[in-house]
């Protein structure tokens, strides 16, 4: 290569090198900033899932750059004062707290937020956060996805079944907290479990991370039963003796829609930790289940 060769890829080097760090940096910006939770007046560190639920003895949390980042923003989620009831989008009791691990401080303002919206919900929540709304889409039921950046500037239809949706032009919208709610509605509808699954890659539950989840779909029967629970933190061994070797806290939603609340295992010999194959055991009724990791790239 000559020198104007050599010249030229050292500059392109440069420029792509600072490029590249500049986006780390407003990304790193973005994602530690003083209020990461939209839904909330204001974020108080010192109500963190992180806080709430230390490591159990003998245990410490995973590398925190080991994560993707709606993996960090699901761990430091802010949980409502201990005690809270689970309740449904009335505010109609559904579950007392000795049931559960604590209540997650996420408004339930809609009916749509089952097991499965509010999976839905927390990722756009987060797309907010690090102001990628314009990234967000979801597999539809047919061949068809729901893009949000078409959602902002037009209206979509869909068929009697779902199947099919339809994309008319309009004006822009503001995206704004009410347009996010209308669009994570909308989203759940013409979604599905199904759908949810085809931007997923099957994972075991010891590559488990925070931000995966675990799916069950049991269709045999006349009322099939569908349900998905989040992985929220992971804790790792400290040292190579200790057994199990790590323990997972787990975010679940209900359906119909109720509060999304960190799950307790039947037998809490890590108190709110789940060791590898107990969650299983607390979720039988629901039949088998798998782990899988989201692929949608507005999770990143």
């Amino acid at each position: 290569m000559d020198s104007g060769g050599s010249l030229f890829l050292i500059v392109a080097t440069f420029l792509f090198l600072t490029q590249a760090s500049i986006i780390r940096a407003q990304t790193d910006s973005l994602e530690n900033r003083v209020d990461p939770y939209r839904f909330l007046d204001s974020f108080d560190p010192s109500t963190s899932i992180q806080t709430r639920f230390p490591a159990p003895k003998g245990y410490h949390r995973i590398d925190r750059k080991s994560l993707t980042g709606f993996g960090r923003w699901l761990t430091r989620l802010p949980m409502l004062p201990p005690g809270e009831t689970v309740a449904n989008p009335f505010n109609q009791f559904v579950l007392i707290s000795t049931f559960v691990g604590g209540v997650v401080d996420v408004p339930l303002i809609s009916n749509s937020y089952d097991a499965r919206g509010i999976l839905n919900r927390l990722g756009h929540d987060y797309a907010r956060h690090m102001e990628r709304e314009l990234e967000i889409y979801h597999p539809g039921r047919g061949d068809d996805s729901i893009v949000f950046e078409r959602w902002i500037t037009g209206k979509y239809r869909t068929n009697a079944n779902y199947t099919k949706l339809f994309w008319d032009e309009g004006e822009q919208r503001a995206i704004d907290g009410a347009e996010m709610t209308r669009f994570t509605d909308f989203s759940n509808l013409v979604t599905s479990y199904a759908t949810l699954l085809k931007e997923c890659e099957e994972i075991t539950e010891s590559a488990a991370m925070p931000g995966d989840i675990f799916v069950q779909i049991d269709s045999s029967s006349k009322a099939p039963h569908h349900h998905v629970v989040i992985v929220i933190d992971v804790v790792e061994g400290d040292s190579a003796s200790v057994d199990p070797d790590r323990l997972i806290l787990f975010g679940n939603g209900l359906t119909p829609a109720a509060s999304f609340h960190i799950l307790k295992p039947i037998k809490q010999t890590y108190r709110n930790w789940f060791a590898e194959g107990k969650l299983e055991e607390k979720l039988v009724k629901g039949g088998k289940g798998k782990f899988y990791r989201l692929n949608l790239p507005f999770l990143r």
